[in-house]
Formats: C-alpha cells, sequence, structure tokens
C-alpha cells in the first residue's frame, strides 16, 4: 500500500511537472530576443588592410546580392571614406570585422533590416 501511494505521488509529481513545462515554455521562448532565420547560401567576406573602401564595398555588396547570409571578418583600420552597404530584405550580414579610420569620412552606413 505504501508502494502505491508513493507512485501515485511520483506520477502527480510528474504531471505537474509536464503541465507547467507546457504552460511556461511559450512565455519562455517568445520573451528571449529572436534570432535570425538564415536562409539561402552562406558566404564570408574577408577584408583586409590593403583592399580600399570601394573594393570593400563592391565585395560586400556583391556577396550580399547573391547569398542569403554573409559574414563579414577581417579589418581595415586606416580608412579614409564612408562604406555604404543596402541589405537586402532577404538577406542577413552578420559583421565580425573592424572598421575604422583617422579621416572625418571614415565609418558606415548600413540600410536594411538584416543586420546582426
Amino acid at each position: 500500500m505504501k508502494q502505491t501511494f508513493s507512485l501515485r505521488r511520483r506520477g502527480l509529481a510528474l504531471l505537474l511537472c509536464a503541465a507547467m513545462l507546457v504552460t511556461l515554455l511559450p512565455v519562455a521562448l517568445t520573451s528571449a530576443a529572436p534570432l535570425p532565420i538564415l536562409t539561402g547560401a552562406v558566404a564570408t567576406v574577408e577584408i583586409e588592410q590593403a583592399d580600399t573602401v570601394a573594393e570593400i564595398q563592391s565585395r560586400i555588396q556583391t556577396a550580399l546580392d547573391i547569398n542569403g547570409t554573409l559574414i563579414v571578418t577581417g579589418s581595415k583600420t586606416d580608412a579614409d571614406e564612408t562604406l555604404a552597404l543596402t541589405i537586402p530584405d532577404i538577406a542577413w550580414l552578420i559583421w565580425n570585422a573592424e572598421y575604422a579610420g583617422g579621416a572625418e569620412e571614415a565609418g558606415g552606413t548600413f540600410s536594411g533590416d538584416g543586420l546582426v
């Protein structure tokens, strides 16, 4: 008899845990920041110190236009112009690069919703 009571308690405890999980899981999932859904091909562009700003801009923009996701890596710290990119609606840009310069014109402008 004591063993039956123990099995019932365990069953009720498991049922309560399952009910809490089902109830609270949607809240936990919706409260976190949404992660991007990476679509299409994934490409990488590495920028280098010797690259001109025009070259960097051209390579990144071309890769964005033909890939679903683009990861930019590398470093350009002596930029003398603004890097302007337009991110297509169906693309994601993951920026893991350093881009800076000594001139006031150096910096970057990005338009579109896919910057991560």
